[in-house]
């Protein structure tokens, strides 16, 4: 399969959750491991983190980025570095937050092509992972501090679906 654009599921959607999970049993590949890519210092970033704990807690999958231990920009690098060596016949599916326009937020996006990380300032010049889970958390908002304006519950809710659909994805 081959996508042109990203493929769109709403979080609130009570069937996103099979509509995703059956997206990636699409395109996963045994085995795989999971690269969850933000920070626990930011509300808006902290998507992946949340996702890396759910899937934890909940199954055995292998599991890079949690809330105790975060990858993010710092560590991108040579948490990928280490994936490949420990894990060099796994698929890579990469989970990160993204901002867009006030519409898309609450969104999940399925990339069918790794993540080029970015922060507020600056991109990495690399892609993350194989294929690629992205939550739109929050949109740019006028005041300095509009990446901790989203709800915990919102970034929560998204991550816990997310990860729900990686586990039944996976089995």
């Amino acid at each position: 399969m081959n996508l042109s654009a990203p493929i769109r599921f709403e979080c609130e959607d009570l069937m996103s959750r099979k509509y995703l999970s059956d997206t990636l049993k699409a395109y996963l590949k045994e085995p795989f491991v999971a690269l969850c890519i933000g920070s626990d210092k930011s509300i808006s970033d902290s998507l992946g983190p949340f996702c890396g704990m759910f899937l934890k807690k909940y199954s055995n999958i292998p599991v890079y980025g949690t809330l105790e231990k975060p990858v993010h920009r710092a560590n991108l690098a040579f948490t990928m570095d280490v994936i490949r060596l420990l894990h060099p016949k796994h698929t890579v599916l990469a989970v990160d937050a993204a901002f867009g326009i006030r519409d898309l937020s609450g969104s999940i996006m399925f990339i069918e092509d790794g993540v080029i990380p970015a922060s507020e300032f600056e991109s990495v010049d690399y892609k993350a992972g194989d294929i690629a889970v992205i939550g739109v958390t929050d949109y740019p908002g006028s005041d300095r501090d509009w990446l901790n304006k989203v709800r915990i519950s919102t970034v929560y809710d998204m991550a816990q679906m997310i990860a729900m659909s990686i586990i039944d994805a996976g089995t």
